[in-house]
């Protein structure tokens, strides 16, 4: 059972069935304290004064009913049980090896395994021009042009496969710009040899060519409003469907039926519904932004909860290596350095020192302040983007 105590108000969550309780009851907010201390582990005694309460009465009952403890009769135990109670207690815990002379050798220690998706822009050439295209990349993974043109050389992009072929990340994802105006293109099937993981492709539809490297790796397929209708129906008869996703960019409820409408017409399977940020508050409030029940939608385990205390999953593990040799943890964040002079080992270990993006967690007001803070998922890049921490209709 995880237990929240904020402001006189508690909550208790069962981490097996999702079952919870709140409560701004004093006497309960004491007894739960009493069984959450350590000394007592996991036990505490329900005098015949708190049985007599009725409130602490419904309140007991109500823990039972929701398999969230147990009663046992004193009487009926000759020594006190024990009930063994998770605590978080990291020990590659990097905010505490930070402080220890030897942190560099200690938060190095295998770090190779923490990198998990790589993302890398090949070029910022492109001669579409999409309504707020810098704002995409900043929310989701999508392609952006640059305002001057950019291009990460060949023999870069080969340093950074050899690294990646002695750690792999599962996931490597190649954008651009256009990535098919990308110069050495038709080299890009020679550094994949000894990379054991996926490969995805990301373009706009508007962007698409045929050419013998879509046979092969994992298709990403950008679709933003207003759309091409007769170049869309083009796409869809050209690409194979199997190994394609289809991202739509929504930033209103009619582009959302539009695509709807989309996905129904083509028979698409695999598909993602991106909704995008442009002072649209009002949509991002009614569909965007988390309420309650959505947050006990999904039975959260203890883990997840430790988890949220410490790193952030949404960016953890990922980096983002942009056409001018810029390395970032986040597109919203600063750089950590240059993959033209840094070494992934060396820009993963700085991430991991100085924090960009994959520890931040919900740490800071107004989220400190409510019960639920372990319990929502981790900050999104709608959040670096909005300039807001909680996108939530939540009230304290």
């Amino acid at each position: 059972m995880y237990v929240d105590i904020k402001d006189g108000n508690m909550l208790l969550y069962n981490t097996i069935n999702g079952e919870y309780l709140e409560t701004a009851y004093v006497k309960n907010i004491e007894l739960i304290s009493q069984l959450s201390d350590f000394n007592n582990l996991g036990f505490t005694l329900l005098s015949r004064e708190n049985q007599k309460d009725i409130r602490i009465h419904e309140f007991v009952m109500n823990i039972l009913n929701n398999g969230m403890g147990d009663i046992l009769d004193v009487n009926s135990t000759k020594n006190k049980p024990v009930r063994l109670i998770p605590i978080l207690n990291l020990q590659k815990d990097v905010d505490k090896l930070i402080k220890t002379e030897n942190n560099c050798v200690l938060i190095g220690q295998d770090i190779y395994h923490y990198l998990i998706e790589l993302n890398i822009y090949l070029n910022s050439l492109c001669t579409k021009e999409c309504p707020i295209c810098d704002e995409y990349c900043k929310q989701i993974l999508c392609c952006t042009r640059g305002a001057d043109f950019q291009e990460l050389p060949i023999g870069v992009l080969k340093n950074v496969f050899d690294q990646v072929s002695f750690f792999v990340p599962k996931r490597i994802n190649l954008l651009g710009g256009d990535v098919f105006k990308y110069t050495d293109i038709d080299k890009l099937s020679d550094l994949f040899q000894n990379y054991n993981g996926s490969i995805y492709l990301y373009f706009n539809y508007k962007n698409y060519q045929i050419h013998n490297l879509l046979t092969y790796i994992n298709i990403e397929i950008i679709i933003n409003f207003p759309v091409d209708n007769i170049l869309l129906e083009k796409v869809f008869s050209s690409v194979c469907m199997s190994n394609t996703t289809f991202h739509f960019v929504i930033e209103d409820e009619d582009q959302y039926n539009q695509s709807k409408m989309i996905i129904k017409n083509f028979l698409i399977e695999k598909y993602i519904l991106n909704p995008i940020f442009n002072n649209n508050i009002e949509f991002f409030s009614e569909n965007v932004f988390l309420k309650k029940e959505d947050i006990f939608s999904n039975v959260i385990s203890m883990r997840e909860i430790f988890r949220n205390q410490k790193m952030n999953a949404n960016n953890f593990g990922t980096l983002y290596i942009l056409p001018d040799g810029e390395v970032k943890a986040n597109m919203n964040t600063l750089p950590l350095g240059d993959i033209k002079t840094d070494s992934l080992l060396n820009l993963i270990h700085k991430e991991m020192i100085e924090n960009t993006a994959w520890r931040s967690i919900r740490n800071i007001s107004p989220c400190n302040k409510c019960l639920y803070q372990w319990l929502c998922p981790p900050l999104s890049n709608y959040e670096f983007v909005i300039d807001q921490p909680n996108l939530c209709d939540i009230k304290f």
